[in-house]
């Protein structure tokens, strides 16, 4: 079947087709599937494991030459295959499949989709060395968990994003340790993250009376008396934000600060 290619290759779907070992499937010209999961199964089973890891990557290489420079919209599926053949290919296009795969699901709002590839890849990568691609990876998977866990869990969320800011800063890479810092993180009065130490880390590298150290404080002081409940401590973090705000013109960034205050002011009165 390998080195089945062109009339060949079309003689043999149509045999299986007959045979309604395989269907097309619906919606998706061109693409098929085993009409029953039994047949998948003991076809996996005839196969010796170095033959499946074969398979996947030689079906993760077609999949490629077919899609070309489509192939990045197909990053689940590759990412797939990839990684139950990276014994034979390696994990490099995994990882990087794996990456696309969870940043698209992000993207349509498909956290727990993401999740599951961020770790996929950052399985592998964790062996070694820390570098650019793996604190990317921290991150998405960091903000993954934040769409995904439970209140009482933020702060293993937060452990992974403080990962990737720790990288970011050592290696003098500000604006992504920042961006890192900016990012949303429900809160619970009386229940501590950890969030409120990064935006004070953050807050060091920020450029003073900046928008974006004015967004900074913003979310310090919603850490602050959202979550520590020090609503004494949350002022003034506040109101630098909004001097901020008001002397750069940001009207939407000042109408977001106001609001935060006003929702910590609810909790404490």
């Amino acid at each position: 079947m390998e080195d089945a290619t062109g009339d060949r290759l079309l003689e043999l779907l149509e045999e299986a087709l007959s045979g309604r070992v395989i269907e097309e499937m619906p919606g998706s010209p061109g693409r098929y599937r085993f009409a029953h999961a039994l047949i998948q199964e003991t076809l996996n089973e005839e196969l010796s494991m170095t033959g499946r890891v074969r398979l996947h990557v030689r079906v993760a290489e077609m999949m490629e030459a077919v899609y070309g420079s489509n192939s990045e919209s197909h990053a689940a599926e590759l990412a797939y295959h990839y990684s139950l053949g990276a014994m034979l290919a390696g994990p490099e296009k995994m990882v990087h499949y794996s990456k696309l795969a969870a940043n698209q699901a992000l993207m349509v709002h498909a956290p727990e989709e993401a999740l599951v590839h961020f770790q996929r890849a950052l399985d592998v990568k964790e062996e070694r060395p820390m570098d650019d691609e793996t604190a990317a990876l921290l991150f998405g998977l960091g903000t993954a968990k934040v769409a995904t866990l439970e209140m009482h869990q933020m702060a293993d969320a937060v452990v992974t994003l403080e990962r990737a800011f720790d990288y970011f800063v050592e290696g003098g890479e500000m604006e992504n340790a920042l961006s890192i810092a900016e990012s949303t993180v429900p809160r619970l009065l009386g229940l501590r993250t950890g969030m409120a130490r990064l935006l004070e880390r953050a807050l060091e590298l920020a450029p003073e009376d900046s928008l974006q150290n004015g967004r900074l404080l913003s979310r310090y002081g919603q850490e602050l008396g959202g979550a520590s409940g020090d609503y004494e401590a949350a002022q003034p973090a506040f109101n630098k934000a909004l001097e901020i705000a008001r002397r750069e013109r940001d009207e939407v960034l000042e109408m977001r600060i106001l609001a935060a205050s006003s929702r910590v002011d609810f909790t404490h009165t």
